[in-house]
């Protein structure tokens, strides 16, 4: 009875003990596997990450690009938005054009109105000194009728043209070239109408010399009024090259330029061959004096102020 009662306590034992081996092998396998380590802990690929020392200590760069670093992590260099100034003060760097000067605009408006008040006077001269241009036998004609007193029409279209022309050297002097010179606006404009019509004015005083030396006092009022009645045709093409050189900017300044001594040249030699054509009689007769008059009154001023814009271009 002892041996049975021991045998059936050892049986309920050893039951007891499977169990708890049964329910305990779990629970050592996951402790086990804590201690091995945790297969999904995320561990850095670039090296441990540094301990923190502070609360900026986790602002600080890890090699990770999509880390986001809070500005006073680091000190960034500030940006320089300035205009670099080295090497930019040779004379080969282009200025900026300068702003348009309302003394030019008024010059304009001037010479606008003053074409206006003209041509509403002495429409049919305008005509006349159109036709006379590419007609021989009209600017006969035209002179004819100067000769018998319509002399204030030409002699008031012939001042536009002395205006025009001191404009034109104006804005030669004031924008295209940039002339330094201390002068006003206004002493300066008058200095170039003034040459403009001392030059023309020296020509014909010249001319009437030859002619009180020479007998050809008829050709050479002939050739003095073909003077006038081209130099009011260069007047009138002066406005549009004003309004182009006061308007245009100052890269277009030198095709302009071309474009209007292709134009005064174009009208010289038209104007010079007409002149040939009054003198064709005394040519042969005074060979000499005509090629000294060429040379020295027609050629010369025209090369030397060739030869001066071909310099400032």
């Amino acid at each position: 009875m002892p041996v049975a009662f021991a045998n059936v306590t050892n049986s309920i034992v050893f039951r007891r003990l499977l169990i708890w081996t049964v329910l305990l092998l779990p629970l050592a396998g996951i402790l086990s596997a804590q201690s091995a380590g945790n297969p999904f802990e995320i561990k850095p690929r670039l090296g441990q990450m540094p301990e923190s020392t502070g609360p900026a200590a986790a602002d600080m760069p890890t090699g990770n690009p999509f880390d986001i670093v809070s500005p006073d992590a680091e000190a960034l260099p500030e940006a320089s938005f300035e205009t670099p100034t080295h090497g930019m003060e040779g004379p080969d760097v282009i200025q900026p054009p300068p702003p348009l000067d309302g003394f030019i605009m008024a010059l304009l408006l001037f010479s606008f109105i003053l074409l206006a008040i003209l041509v509403t006077l002495y429409r049919p001269y305008f005509a006349k000194v159109f036709q006379s241009i590419s007609n021989d036998n009209m600017l006969s004609q035209t002179y004819r009728e100067y000769e018998r007193g319509q002399v204030i029409p030409y002699l008031a279209l012939y001042s536009m043209f002395f205006i025009n022309a001191g404009i034109l050297l104006f804005l030669l002097v004031k924008r295209v070239f940039q002339v330094p010179l201390n002068y006003s606006n206004g002493l300066l404009l008058l200095g170039c109408v003034g040459a403009v019509i001392l030059a023309f004015l020296l020509k014909h005083f010249l001319l009437s010399f030859i002619s009180s030396i020479f007998p050809v006092e008829k050709e050479v009022k002939l050739y003095n009024f073909t003077i006038m009645i081209f130099s009011i045709f260069l007047g009138i093409g002066f406005m549009a090259g004003n309004v182009a050189l006061g308007l245009a900017s100052e890269g277009l300044l030198s095709y302009l330029m071309i474009g209007l001594g292709v134009f005064v040249g174009l009208v010289y030699l038209l104007r010079s061959f007409r002149g040939l054509l009054i003198g064709s009689r005394f040519i042969p007769l005074y060979i000499f004096h005509f090629l000294l008059y060429i040379c020295t009154v027609e050629f010369a001023p025209v090369a030397l102020v060739a030869k001066l814009i071909m310099n400032q271009l």
